[in-house]
């Protein structure tokens, strides 16, 4: 079966500076989780938003990414349900490219 998007790894997410918790974006009513395709971009997202303190955690394979999203570290104990955005200070023409988290550990299964 072909892959409908071609993921590449490893992937980045943002996390608390202290590492205790996921940096998770806020869209309307949406929950963003970003992930970021090279830890350039990852750098480039921080300085475009102003965010001075956090940490990396480089997820190396899929299965990484996988376990990383289906229980992102959160200092509130619960995960709420969130959408997936990959690399999202890019200005592509076509918008943030997301996925449900269910969704997305779907395409993680084909890797």
């Amino acid at each position: 079966m072909e892959k409908p998007y071609l993921l590449t790894f490893p992937m980045f997410a943002l996390l608390l500076k202290d590492r205790t918790g996921t940096v998770f974006l806020r869209h309307g009513q949406d929950l963003l989780l970003p992930l970021f395709t090279e830890d350039t971009n990852v750098l480039t997202y921080a300085t475009k938003t102003n965010l001075s303190e956090f940490a990396v955690e480089k997820l190396e394979l899929a299965a990484d990414v996988g376990e990383f999203i289906s229980s992102p570290p959160n200092r509130g104990g619960s995960n709420p349900d969130f959408i997936i955005v990959l690399d999202p200070m890019d200005n592509s023409p076509h918008g943030l490219i997301s996925w449900s988290r269910m969704d997305f550990l779907a395409l993680l299964a084909m890797y």
